[in-house]
């Protein structure tokens, strides 16, 4: 009642609402689209119970401005129609409902929607259960639909979709594949502490282990979700929980235990208009068991009353079960005639269910070998699938490894140069050093010989004045005549012989020319001028020795030197501001 309640004020807000979408349509139309879905999504996945309101709200949104212009919102407007007639038990129009869904998929496509996609896939599917001739089809479009499904946000359609294929299973009385889709239901509706779903689930179960012939399994499963239901107040739950447990103890021929249930479940769907074939069923069950218990006139009423139920119904199998215990027990009675009648009914209704159940059975047979041969097709697609995603995970590492190998010899031959090139910069500065060293050594070479010409000059300097000074003191004696001519003859050409410049000079420029090899060279380009005597005293200037040692090195004049010099200068051409020394050591 509260739902029907807000389901109307949700048709009056949107007929107020119409004037703002024609202004702002598309931002308000979906604000409103997700409110609606939203709610249709947790009323029909709760109680899946059609409403006839929500049938009024999609008309009235088929008329709106945005969903009009917008092919996008019609779609999902289709889809919304699509869903709630999917779930109309009373007046089902499954053909139209594949042709919305198909409608809509042709707009929500699987690259730009693929989460809408997805559930459209999932509930073409559902709807294609609805017919046993498209059982293949309906395992491939909600399997499709788990692919692609978001399994953290679609949580509802995703285990009504393991659900579905549970049953799926189930009707080609294949229970072991049934059993492991519902109980991968069942982990989800557990996970997400879905308590309602998992008890609807457990039903489905029980089911499956009614059909493997474990009756007590499938009592055991039921009763452990009766205590909720009967908290809850869910009278449908429990309708089908009483039902199954009163077919499950008929089995395992404990009548009064299912008498006990089949009486609970109908007072249950009794108010329950959606449950009116499940209501025939336990009626069919008690006109059995009555009629076990010799209560004929009870059996008949039960059966009479699922007749009246009955009377548009395809369930040609329950007919055919209370004519023909209509049959037994007017014979009972000795109303021949009636009995007659009504075995001629059952045995026409018989014959064909029959046909019908050989033409289900075989099209079963047929959809159970298309199901395994599709679901060998995946296996080999996703086996396909693995060994490519191997292959290619091997090319990446191959390729992985080989560009990895190629950096790896990059960078080892970058190392190599950076390390051959240190060790060339090393040798570089080793060079320099060893030069430099050189240079230090040739310096101190230089300076060496330099001292030593230096020294020798000196030496011959003070030789020579030693011997001037020598005849200088004896020429007196001479003069006096203490010392012969003869010894003074000796004398004075031995020190003359001892005074011979140029010979000394020769061996000063020897070693000069090995120490300063250029430097008369330069000076000859200079001035080609300069006398042998004038490139003598600049050789004297290099090797720092002053004027007055020149002057007594040559045995002349200090003026001479000075004059020398003067001519030096003039020939180099030096200005009145340049230093003659500082010019030849510049050389």
């Amino acid at each position: 009642m509260e739902r029907k309640i807000f389901s109307c004020c949700l048709l009056l807000f949107f007929v107020n609402s119409t004037r703002i979408l024609s202004k702002n349509a598309t931002s308000d139309f979906e604000q409103l689209y997700d409110s609606i879905r939203s709610d249709i999504y947790e009323r029909y996945f709760t109680d899946a119970i059609y409403n006839e309101t929500d049938r009024q709200l999609i008309a009235q949104l088929y008329e709106s401005e945005a969903v009009k212009n917008d092919p996008v919102y019609y779609a999902r407007i289709q889809y919304l129609d699509a869903f709630i007639r999917c779930h109309d038990i009373l007046d089902p129009h499954y053909e139209e409902v594949i042709s919305l869904v198909d409608n809509s998929l042709k707009i929500l496509t699987k690259q730009k929607y693929p989460q809408e996609y997805a559930q459209l896939l999932f509930l073409k599917g559902i709807t294609c259960l609805k017919f046993n001739y498209l059982l293949v089809e309906a395992y491939q479009y909600l399997n499709e639909s788990l692919s692609l499904l978001d399994k953290n946000n679609e949580t509802s359609f995703v285990e009504s979709a393991y659900n579905r294929l549970g049953k799926l299973w189930l009707n080609l009385e294949e229970y072991d594949n049934a059993l492991e889709y519902c109980l991968q239901s069942e982990e989800i509706a557990r996970t997400k502490h879905l308590e309602k779903d998992v008890h609807y689930i457990e039903l489905n179960i029980a089911t499956i282990f009614s059909g493997k012939g474990d009756y007590l399994q499938s009592i055991q499963r039921i009763r452990q979700g009766i205590p909720w239901a009967e908290n809850h107040r869910d009278s449908t739950l429990l309708a089908y929980q009483y039902k199954n447990l009163g077919e499950n103890f008929i089995r395992i021929h404990q009548p009064d235990s299912a008498l006990y249930y089949l009486q609970k479940a109908l007072l249950i769907t009794g108010s329950h208009t959606h449950l009116v074939i499940q209501r025939s069923e336990i009626l069919v069950r008690l006109g059995k068991l009555f009629f076990a218990k010799e209560e004929l006139k009870k059996s008949v009423d039960y059966l009479e009353q699922s007749l009246q139920y009955l009377t548009d119904s395809t369930r040609i199998d329950l007919q055919s079960d209370i004519y023909f215990m209509k049959y037994q027990i007017q014979k009972k009675t000795g109303n021949d005639r009636e009995a007659y009648k009504n075995l001629e009914k059952s045995v026409e209704l018989k014959n064909t269910l029959a046909l019908q159940e050989r033409m289900r059975d075989a099209h079963n047979k047929k959809s159970r070998v298309e199901l395994i041969k599709y679901q060998e097709q995946l296996k080999i697609t996703e086996q396909k699938a693995k060994t490519k995603q191997a292959y290619i995970l091997l090319i990446t590492f191959i390729l992985l490894f080989i560009v990895l190998f190629i950096l790896y010899y990059i960078n080892h031959k970058k190392k190599l140069k950076e390390l051959e090139n240190e060790q060339l910069l090393q040798q570089l500065k080793n060079e320099e050093i060893n030069n430099q060293l050189n240079k230090l050594h040739f310096e101190k070479q230089i300076e060496e010989k330099e001292r030593e010409m230096l020294t020798t000059k000196l030496l011959i300097t003070e030789k020579n004045k030693m011997y001037e000074q020598l005849l200088k003191n004896f020429k007196p004696f001479y003069e006096a005549g203490d010392i012969s001519e003869k010894i003074w003859n000796e004398l004075n050409r031995f020190a003359k012989t001892q005074l011979q410049k140029d010979d000394h000079w020769a061996v000063f420029k020897m070693h000069f020319d090995r120490v300063h090899s250029d430097f008369y060279k330069k000076l000859k380009e200079i001035s080609p001028h300069l006398t042998e005597n004038e490139l003598r005293i600049c050789a004297y200037i290099l090797i720092g020795i002053e004027a007055k040692q020149i002057a007594n090195m040559l045995s002349v004049n200090h003026r001479s030197i000075i004059t020398c010099r003067y001519r030096i200068r003039k020939k180099l051409q030096l200005g009145e501001d340049d230093l003659l020394d500082n010019f030849i050591r510049n050389l």
